[in-house]
């Protein structure tokens, strides 16, 4: 019985997306583009709002899919990582299968 081999993952604790602001301005030279902008101005927020909880649901949809490739790719180079991290396998947190997500 050979035993038990470590190596580091990725793994994706939590998902979270904050923006600061939008700004929506339509081109143009009409009554009817200013009174776009001004309602686009008044609809900044929800916009935002919007935007990032959209950009947390993609998140949510694809970060197995995400973190899974970076770890296949990672696998050969965690020894550079981990030497120019100055960190030693020790120090990481050790994780259970379940905090692994899977694609």
């Amino acid at each position: 019985n050979s035993p038990e081999k470590w190596e580091p993952v990725l793994c994706l604790n939590d998902r979270t997306c904050s923006i600061g602001g939008i700004e929506l301005v339509i081109q143009g030279e009409s009554r009817i583009t200013w009174i776009a902008n001004k309602l686009a101005s008044y609809l900044r927020n929800p916009l935002r709002e919007y935007v990032t909880r959209v950009i947390v649901t993609a998140l949510t949809n694809n970060s197995g899919w995400l973190i899974d490739t970076l770890n296949k790719n990672l696998g050969n180079y965690w020894d550079l990582i981990m030497r120019t991290a100055s960190l030693k396998l020790e120090d990481l947190p050790k994780l259970a299968r379940h905090h692994i997500t899977q694609a």
